[in-house]
């Protein structure tokens, strides 16, 4: 018997509304912000990661606008959100996509290039967990915003609820991926490539959820071209080039890349 319920839940998944909705919606997580600086930028006195991700976040938003994506931003001033805030405000929302950007730096200056991470196995059972707690504070609202049939059974709501999850994290690493190749074209400072990891801000969230670090604030080189105007033009090309790459190729949505978004020369 329970078999049978698990299959009909799995066909139910089959036609989620993630192929159904018109208008796209992704979240962009600009990190850190108020008190909590991120990186120090070791050129500039006073500027730190903060400020860099908050105008890199909007110019991807502009860029996805463009092309008729929806955006909702965690933060839009230089104000501190908790990690809770923002994963609870995004899950709210009922976005698509949950993209966090934040800027690299090292202990030893030398390290350089753009990386992208989605959630560590180890840590997939907190994230489990926090989805679970996060739907009970909004009353069952999450499962809602993440599926649209409506399920009597609170056993088949739990089930449910752990398969949108799955799921998300399974398209996270396809998310991770795509936008990793999109930076490469962006980025004159190489890959590092993508990976897992155990991030708090991608913990609790029923839908795909990646953090860029889109290079090293304190490299020499990668440093002064992140913190340029040209620079950070170039990385919120590749990062909304990516997560269009990944609605167009993964959820089949109908959207034009603008030709404002075609790679230049990276020299």
């Amino acid at each position: 018997m329970f078999r049978l319920i698990l299959c009909g839940i799995i066909i139910l998944l089959s036609q989620h509304s993630w192929a159904k909705k018109p208008t796209w919606y992704v979240a962009l997580d600009p990190g850190h912000g108020g008190k909590n600086y991120g990186a120090i930028d070791p050129r500039e006195e006073g500027r730190y990661e903060k400020h860099y991700t908050l105008q890199i976040a909007n110019k991807v938003k502009n860029y996805l606008k463009e092309a008729g994506v929806k955006v909702w931003l965690s933060r839009t001033k230089d104000k501190p959100y908790s990690l809770r805030s923002r994963i609870s405000r995004a899950s709210a929302e009922g976005v698509d996509l949950f993209v966090s950007i934040h800027i690299n730096d090292a202990y030893v200056v030398g390290p350089r290039g753009h990386g992208t991470f989605f959630l560590a196995r180890e840590a997939f059972e907190e994230s489990r967990l926090r989805v679970r707690e996060f739907n009970k504070e909004f009353k069952g609202a999450l499962l809602k915003k993440s599926y649209e049939k409506k399920i009597k059974s609170a056993q088949a709501r739990e089930i449910v609820l752990d398969l949108v999850h799955q799921r998300a994290q399974h398209e996270a690493m396809h998310l991770a991926h795509i936008v990793n190749q999109a930076l490469e074209l962006y980025s004159p400072h190489g890959t590092r490539g993508v990976k897992q990891g155990n991030y708090g801000i991608i913990k609790g969230i029923t839908t795909p959820a990646i953090v860029c670090e889109v290079g090293f604030l304190n490299h020499p080189k990668e440093g002064p071209f992140i913190t340029s105007k040209e620079g950070m033009d170039s990385l919120s090309k590749g990062i909304a080039v990516g997560i269009l790459r990944y609605l167009t190729l993964r959820r089949k949505a109908d959207l034009n890349i603008p030709q404002s978004l075609s790679p230049t020369e990276i020299k």
